[in-house]
């Protein structure tokens, strides 16, 4: 009646799923390969992060001179507590008597400018001026 098959006997109950599943080997082989490779590739990334981004010591630079004493413009002394630094041109003075003396040459000095512009363009009032102040 019936005849007997010839197939062989099934395997156990999950191996033929496993069987259609599974890549050949050749497959297997590069996947695990390029795995590897990978693996490597990490391994050295963390090894060498540390050494080139991590903290580096600073360039030795040349020490740098020690700051220069400020000292006052007018008399030479240098500047203590009761110092007094002109806005305009960034000048230390001393004290308030220091300051006082450059305010009053600087006067004098503008002054004398003055009058030798004066003395370039009236030079004949200047020198009755000049006769008569002797």
């Amino acid at each position: 009646m019936s005849e007997p098959q010839n197939d062989p006997e099934p395997g156990p109950a999950g191996q033929d799923a496993i069987d259609r599943r599974a890549w050949p080997a050749a497959r297997q082989w590069r996947m695990a390969g390029i795995a590897a490779v990978v693996a490597l590739v990490i391994i050295l990334a963390v090894w060498l992060g540390g050494k080139v981004f991590g903290p580096h010591e600073p360039a030795a630079a040349a020490p740098s001179p020690p700051c220069k004493q400020s000292c006052c413009v007018l008399c030479g002394e240098t500047i203590g507590a009761g110092y007094l630094r002109e806005i305009g041109t960034g000048l230390f003075y001393c004290d308030h008597d220091c300051y006082a003396d450059h305010c009053r040459s600087a006067v004098l000095a503008i002054a004398t400018h003055a009058r030798a512009s004066l003395a370039a363009f009236v030079p004949s009032r200047m020198k009755e001026r000049s006769e008569a102040e002797r």
